[in-house]
Formats: structure tokens, sequence, C-alpha cells
């Protein structure tokens, strides 16, 4: 009876230990946190020429995922999840263009004054933009930030900004609608706009022979005239143009500007090899093709009206190669596009806490839990007693998403998975029953054989 009592203690003892390994090594992930999503409904909105979002107000449902406790000297992140985009092509414009969105939100109690914590995003068009096209959104990267001592952050939500940055529309000359020479084209060529009497050169990069290199006509084809009086004018939108044509010594003098730009007016004579004030004449025979002949650049983006006036005399020619559109995206994106998004009024404040890392302990496995109470409204500070609803308003949907779930901006702790801990224990476990059980027969074997011999 001793003995069975003694066999019984060690498999007990055995199991125990079992069962202690496990939740030892629970430790790390019981220090990971909870996230909380809140829902709101934006209202993107502009009031510049190239409104994103059309005329009037278009709503943008967001998701902001913020965590309720971080641990001292991990990052703060927060999480942004935009819904279908409100947005489109104000105008046409080439593949290449970008759509940049930053979202905020404004941090305060942890600092002195207010910081501010931005996640941004740039999508590329793959695809020509036409007026009224539906404007994909980006990806937001997760804003984060260090959390250097305990404390609480106070989180709020502030404007999104969407910005536009055009790619250059290039060179544009005619809407390749004409395939032939003639002496009559239409006066609305593409964008281009022509007055008194031109004519149209099909093929004038392989029919003239007296090219100087190797520059060619744009789309081997250019228009022409001997009107003293004639014009072509081109409505454009970017930051500047150039005026191509060519150099000739039959070629008279042109006029080029924006209309209503101020000392943009300038004379051309394209009879000389280049626009130096001394510059020599082009010699006799001689003709050099897609010539930057005037331009100008550096112009606060917007839409433009560029124009070359005939000033020829007897017996000289005007001719028109093409324009090429400039659009500058070196910089900053144009403001001529910016579009705003607003949360909605009053819109709660969240708090985080920045707390010491947990030290483990080895006689209770740590839990990871929120209890939901339905309380009809959160209050100002966020809690975890709000009522999920399925309309969005000033007042969010709260959403708990525990540890390990794929939410964005979820301050993970380092280490493997909790599960593997546990496996491993019950591994321990089921070990030392199992050498529990066949000492036991053993001592008996041994117990019974005494008995015999005695």
């Amino acid at each position: 009876m001793f003995r069975r009592r003694s066999v019984l203690r060690q498999t007990t003892i055995a199991s125990a230990l079992g069962i202690l390994g496990g939740s030892l090594f629970l430790g790390p992930s019981a220090q990971a946190v909870d996230t909380e999503t809140w829902n709101y409904t934006y209202t993107c909105s502009s009031t510049k020429p190239g409104s994103l979002v059309g005329t009037g107000e278009k709503p943008l449902n967001v998701k902001i995922s913020i965590p309720k406790t971080v641990t001292l000297g991990q990052a703060f992140q927060v999480g942004w999840t935009l819904g279908d985009s409100p947005f489109i092509s104000p105008g046409t414009y080439v593949k290449g263009s970008k759509l940049k969105v930053s979202a905020g939100v404004h941090m305060t109690g942890y600092w002195d004054g207010v910081g501010e914590l931005v996640s941004t995003g740039t999508l590329t068009t793959e695809t020509d933009l036409f007026p009224a096209t539906p404007i994909k959104l980006p990806t937001l990267t997760s804003g984060s930030h260090v959390t250097g001592r305990e404390g609480e952050i106070r989180v709020k939500p502030i404007t999104i900004s969407v910005q536009f940055s055009p790619k250059s529309l290039g060179e544009v000359n005619d809407t390749k609608d004409l395939v032939a020479d003639t002496t009559t084209p239409p006066s609305q060529d593409g964008p281009i706009t022509y007055t008194g009497k031109w004519t149209y050169d099909a093929g004038r990069g392989t029919d003239l022979k007296d090219w100087v290199g190797t520059k060619r006509p744009f789309r081997n084809d250019a228009h022409e005239t001997q009107d003293k009086t004639a014009t072509a004018t081109i409505e454009f939108e970017g930051t500047g143009i150039e005026y191509i044509g060519e150099r000739h010594a039959q070629l008279g003098p042109v006029d080029a500007e924006i209309v209503g730009v101020q000392d943009s007016l300038k004379r051309i004579d394209p009879s000389k090899k280049s626009d130096e004030v001394n510059a020599p004449p082009v010699e006799a025979g001689a003709r050099y093709g897609h010539e930057v002949l005037w331009s100008k650049t550096g112009l606060p983006y917007g839409k433009y009206e560029a124009r070359i006036t005939s000033k020829l005399g007897d017996n000289q020619w005007a001719v028109l190669d093409s324009f090429n559109v400039i659009s500058d995206d070196s910089g900053e994106p144009p403001a001529y596009f910016d579009t705003t998004c607003t949360p909605p009024a009053n819109v709660d404040v969240a708090t985080v806490k920045v707390v010491k890392a947990s030290t483990p302990s080895a006689s209770s496995t740590p839990t990871n839990h929120t209890t939901v109470s339905p309380t009809p409204r959160p209050t100002t500070t966020v809690t975890a007693t709000v009522t999920p609803s399925s309309s969005t308003s000033s007042s969010p949907q709260v959403v708990v998403t525990p540890v390990g779930g794929a939410q964005t901006g979820e301050m993970v702790v380092g280490g493997p998975s909790g599960r593997v801990y546990v496996w491993f224990g019950v591994v321990l476990l089921l070990g030392s029953v199992g050498a529990g059980l066949v000492w036991r027969r053993r001592q008996a074997a041994v117990q019974a054989t005494s008995e015999s011999d005695g």
C-alpha cells in the first residue's frame, strides 16, 4: 500500500512538471496586446479646379487600427484601411500619373504639445485616364513611433490629404486622321486650332531630302503656311510647353506666346541656326528637323493657351511640327488637384497605454480577454465598453482584435507561438504518466516474485 501511494505521488509530480513546463513557456505570447478598429465615414471635397471628386462631397469609409496597450520600448503603430475610392480623373492624363494619399492622427498627453503620426501611400496609374475615370486608392503604410517612457497617448484622427501628379502629356500635333497631303486641312485638328491658310504634309520626313543629321518631324508630318496672318493655338494643362518646328533658310519669323501670361511673348527666326542674337543663318540647302524653337516652363500647374502667329514676309514659310506639353512632377504634387477628406465632427479620442513588459508567472497561464458591455456609446476615451453598430457616424464601431489577428498596427511581441509550448507541456505530461505506469507494473512484478519465493 505504501509503495502504491509513492508511485502515485511520483506520477502526479511528473505530470505537474509537464503542465508547469507548458505554463512557463507561454510567457512571451502573453505579453502581446489587443488592437481596436475604429470605423468612420470621412467626407471628401475640393475647391480646386482639378478636384478629384468632381463637384460636391463624396464619402470615404475608413478603418483605423489603434492598439490599446504598447509595451515600453516597442513601436506604437496606427494602421489604415481605406474603402471604395470616391476619386475620379478631372481630365485626360497619360498612364504613369500618381495619386498620393496621406492620413494622420494627432497625439497628445505623452509629450509637451501635439505630435502627428502620418501614414502615406502612392499609386501609379497603369492606364491612361479620361474625364470621370475612377482612380484606385493606394495601400497606406502604418505610421509608427517608438515609445520611450510609460504613460498614455491620446490619439485623434485628422484630415486625409489626397494629391495628384500628372505625367507629362508629351508631344501632340494631330488626331492621326490625316493620312495624305492636303491643302485644306481642318481648322481643328486634335488639340490644335488653326486660322488662316495651312497645308498638311503627311510624309514630310521621307519626302524631303535636305535633312541635316538624324532628327525628323514628329510622326513624319507637319503643318506649313505662307499666310502672313495665320495662327495655331493649343489649349493645354501643365507647367510648360515647347513649340517644335524646323530651321531652314526659307522660313520666316513667328511670334510665340502663352496667351495672358506676361513676358511669354517671343519672336522667333527659324532662318537662323540658333536663338542667339548674332547667330548665323542656316546654310543654303540644309534643313534641321524637330527643333525646339520656343519654350515656356516653370508655370504654376494649370490650364493655358499657347499660340504661334505668323509674321512672315514674301516667299517665306512657317512650319508647325508639334507642341510638347510639360508637367513637372519632380517636386511636390501641384495644389491644382488638392482634395481633402475630413473625419466626422467630434470624433472620439483613443487612449493608448504605454506600460512596462510584464513578467510571466509560473503559477498561472496569462490570458488576453476583453469584455464588451452593452453601453450605447463610447466615452471620449476609448474603452472596450462599446456596442458595435452597423452604421458609421462620429461615434465609431470598436472591434477588439485579439493577439494573432491580422490587424494592421498590432504590436506583436517576438517569439514562437504559445501553441508550441502548450503542446510541449502536453508531451511532457503524457511522457511522465506513461513512465509512471511502466514503473508501477515493474514494481508489482517484483513484489509478486518476492511473495512466491517466500
